[in-house]
């Protein structure tokens, strides 16, 4: 799901935008809206086990500040590393023949 996500982005920014860069800063800043809770979720899973639990009892807003918390580590991470990978996977001068304009 989060691949088809990330190229169905880049796809559309492409052709929205028609520059490979800000296409990928634009999927990216895009996919850190998905990633970032599953990011949370992941890592804390990791620290505390199986023992980690969110309270049922915690309103939404305290669960979205919870879960988005670190959204400008995840931006950050993804406006730079997206770009990055279309450009070296994916030239501009192949790029055309992978994701069509």
């Amino acid at each position: 799901i989060g691949t088809g996500i990330l190229f169905g982005n880049y796809e559309f920014f492409c052709n929205s935008l028609d520059h490979e860069i800000a296409a990928g800063i634009a999927t990216g800043i895009t996919s850190a809206f998905f990633i970032t809770p599953f990011d949370y979720r992941k890592i804390n899973a990791q620290y505390f086990g199986n023992n980690f639990i969110i309270s049922t009892n915690t309103n939404l807003k305290s669960k979205i500040k919870l879960y988005y918390g670190a959204l400008h580590y995840t931006s950050a991470r993804e406006i730079l590393s997206i770009p990055t990978y279309f450009s070296i996977y994916f030239p501009s001068d192949i790029s055309s023949s992978i994701i069509p304009r």
